[in-house]
């Protein structure tokens, strides 16, 4: 009779083994980690399982070409998945409650998610970043629960829970993506071309580059637009950021490998004032009034 072989399982990722991901290290403090070491395990536990979710199984209940389409996950996706884990767990603490009075259930928030998701990047960035193949996932998996966190955090400003202690201000950790965190950024501004210039890491080292314009300031037809200009050490990062500002609606253009050739296509076509003061196409298709 053969006897059958096991696979020795698997080792885990060595950015596991980062003082980041150490519940017990009282050093690294991070803006909603969970109060316990349960609850941080128990959330570090859904950012995991949701992951590999998202990365194998989403999408596949729709088409089978979707399956595993991640890069297709948005701030709802997670707020999903999150309400569908604690209803769980809440339904598995019941009944083991038959067995155990004392049984709990242990509710992940999305504050919690945020925390321990921003200490795997950082976890992350200590073994290579960007060049670890896990980079665009994590990275894009984070910037949807901050955008979910961020809502809630807007929400409850609206809607605070007592009218006599108003919640203080959105905090910078919520309003700003987390590669702009990760990175110590050098900005410098040129008011002659209305451009302003984001380097990551050291400028030495700044070579992969791309352009945004951000679609939802005020902007005029006979004005420059402000413009950002992103410089990263690596081709990787710049490709995963770049796709981060896609998502969110921005104007880009292509990540080039030297900061001379960063150049973008104009969003707006040109138009012209006609005698009642509305702009027109220059094509004379239509009317835009502003």
């Amino acid at each position: 009779m053969a006897t059958e072989r096991l696979s020795p399982p698997a080792a885990p990722p060595t950015y596991e083994q980062s003082p980041w991901l150490d519940a017990h290290n009282p050093a690294l403090q991070v803006e909603g980690d969970p109060e316990t070491p349960e609850a941080f395990a128990a959330t570090y536990d859904f950012l995991q399982v949701a992951t590999a979710y998202f990365q194998t199984d989403f999408g596949s209940v729709t088409s089978k070409l979707d399956k595993g389409a991640w890069w297709n996950v948005t701030a709802q996706d997670i707020e999903d998945e999150l309400e569908h884990r604690n209803a769980w767990a809440t339904w598995e603490a019941l009944q083991r409650r038959q067995r155990d009075e004392t049984a709990a259930s242990t509710a992940v928030t999305l504050a919690n998610a945020l925390a321990v998701s921003y200490r795997r990047l950082q976890a992350l960035q200590e073994v290579g970043g960007p060049q670890q193949p896990e980079y665009p996932l994590f990275l894009h998996l984070h910037e949807q629960i901050r955008a979910a966190r961020l809502k809630e955090a807007h929400l409850a400003q609206v809607l605070p829970v007592s009218a006599h202690e108003p919640l203080p201000p959105v905090s910078p950790f919520l309003t700003t993506p987390a590669w702009k965190l990760l990175e110590q950024t050098q900005r410098r501004y040129n008011p002659d071309t209305y451009t302003n210039t984001v380097i990551y890491g050291e400028p030495a080292h700044a070579r992969f580059g791309f352009e945004t314009i951000d679609p939802f300031q005020p902007h005029r037809p006979e004005t420059e637009y402000e413009r950002e200009l992103h410089y990263f050490p690596n081709q990787e990062q710049a490709v995963a950021v770049h796709y981060a500002y896609q998502h969110m609606g921005y104007v880009v253009g292509d990540v080039d490998d030297y900061q001379e050739n960063v150049t973008i296509v104009e969003p707006w076509e040109p138009q012209a004032q006609d005698d009642s003061g509305m702009y027109t196409e220059e094509d004379g298709t239509g009317t835009i009034p502003f």
